[in-house]
């Protein structure tokens, strides 16, 4: 009896056993699924198609412009982007720093609310127990590296009363960029859209041009995939950190550069990129890829794809003649006119020939008129959307006719003549 009692509790340890074994084998293929495999990665880059990209969401904007030549019909949409979030947060820090409001030795000071921000999530373990205290430029790197919320949050602390105020600082800088579909609730990116944060890949693009462009030495922390940080102030053991941006990290694709990946249970994956060719920059942003291999070689083939196809082309040049414009009372009956400077448009390369042009008076046009008066626009077109434009001016002198020629017009006018 008391062997059998001692086999069946055998059996059901062996069977939870076995059934947990499975559960394990059965998780752990299951986060390897959504791990990065540089394989499937290249693959999905290899075989990509704007029209047919497996993400929500993408858009990709050219850096000579400052324009979004590549958006899917979701651009403007809203969506929670996680760790994108601190995009913002590091924008704020830098223009501090350009400001003099900081630099990078200045000290941050670790609140409870700080250290609460990064548990159970990514974080270099800040510990406000220690009184512990880092530097601007730790949190820069820990933000770039680690994706840490505790250094983002003390961050936004640091800069103002509190996270709150942080917050007001954050969507008043969206505003003046014009980031019209974006929504900021926390300096780290932990609250999602259900709680009132999101914004678009449209926005985060051009953000993130932004942050770029005024601010290039932010590029100096993305490109970093490694390293440890280094709690001074408490002793601690270093915090190693791992960058998540595979791009770099597993040297996917070398051109690349920064930016910061975001992920969301409601949305996916996600990433802002830049990579920089000859010369040539472009910022592609994707949000709801199914998983990291998607996110990487969605974002390499978008990139590529920019660089490749389109070009910051000189469609019209300084000085060149566009047509003669009646002129009342001159003495010409019309006078040329020219584009007044040159006008550089973002456009794919082989819809240039297709580019066209009409012109939009300011209204008549009467002598004396000097040469270089602004008098209408050229408003060049690609399929019937407008692309650009550039002032029309006059491209001569013409003084006014005599009294005895005014009158002759009259005359012939009134005749029908003229």
């Amino acid at each position: 009896m008391l062997s059998s009692k001692l086999n069946s509790k055998i059996f059901k340890k062996l069977i939870c056993f076995i059934l947990c074994a499975c559960l394990l084998n059965s998780t752990f293929l299951s986060i390897m699924s959504l791990g990065f495999s540089t394989t499937d990665a290249t693959n999905i880059y290899k075989n990509a198609s704007v029209d047919t990209l497996n993400v929500k969401s993408f858009s990709v904007v050219d850096f000579d412009s400052g324009t979004i030549i590549i958006k899917s019909e979701t651009g403007d949409s809203h969506y929670t982007i996680g760790n994108m979030v601190k995009i913002m947060t590091l924008y704020l820090t830098f223009e501090a720093m350009a400001n003099n409001t900081i630099t990078l030795d200045s000290e941050v000071r670790v609140t409870k609310n700080a250290q609460n921000a990064g548990s159970g999530r990514e974080s270099v373990f800040l510990d406000y127990g220690k009184k512990e205290v880092i530097t601007v430029k730790q949190a820069i790197e820990a933000i770039c590296v680690a994706s840490a919320n505790d250094a983002a949050y003390a961050l936004s602390e640091t800069l103002a009363m509190n996270e709150d105020a942080f917050v007001v600082m954050m969507n008043e800088k969206a505003k003046e960029l014009g980031l019209n579909n974006t929504c900021y609730q926390d300096s780290t990116g932990i609250k999602t859209i259900e709680e009132g944060q999101y914004s678009s890949s449209n926005d985060v693009a051009i953000l993130s041009y932004h942050l770029i462009k005024n601010y290039p030495d932010i590029l100096n922390y993305t490109t970093i995939t490694f390293g440890y940080f280094k709690h001074t102030s408490t002793g601690q053991p270093d915090t190693q950190m791992i960058s998540s941006n595979d791009l770099i990290r597993k040297e996917f694709y070398e051109a690349c550069d920064g930016l910061l990946t975001g992920y969301s249970k409601a949305d996916g994956y996600a990433q802002c990129a830049t990579a920089s060719v000859d010369g040539k920059r472009e910022v592609a942003v994707i949000i709801g890829a199914p998983d990291k291999s998607t996110r990487a070689g969605t974002l390499k083939f978008l990139i590529e794809f920019a660089m490749e196809n389109y070009a910051h082309t000189l469609i019209a040049s300084s000085g060149t003649f566009v047509r003669k414009i009646n002129i009342t009372d001159g003495k010409n009956l019309k006078v040329k006119t020219a584009v007044a400077s040159d006008l550089y448009v973002t456009i794919n390369v082989n819809d240039v020939e297709n580019v066209t042009s009409e012109i939009v008076l300011d209204g008549d046009i009467k002598a004396p008129v000097e040469s270089g008066v602004k008098v209408g626009s050229v408003v060049y077109k690609l399929n019937d959307q407008e692309i650009g434009r550039a002032d029309l001016v006059t491209a001569e002198k013409v003084e006014k006719a005599g009294w005895f020629t005014r009158l002759i017009r009259k005359i012939l006018e009134w005749l029908g003549i003229n």
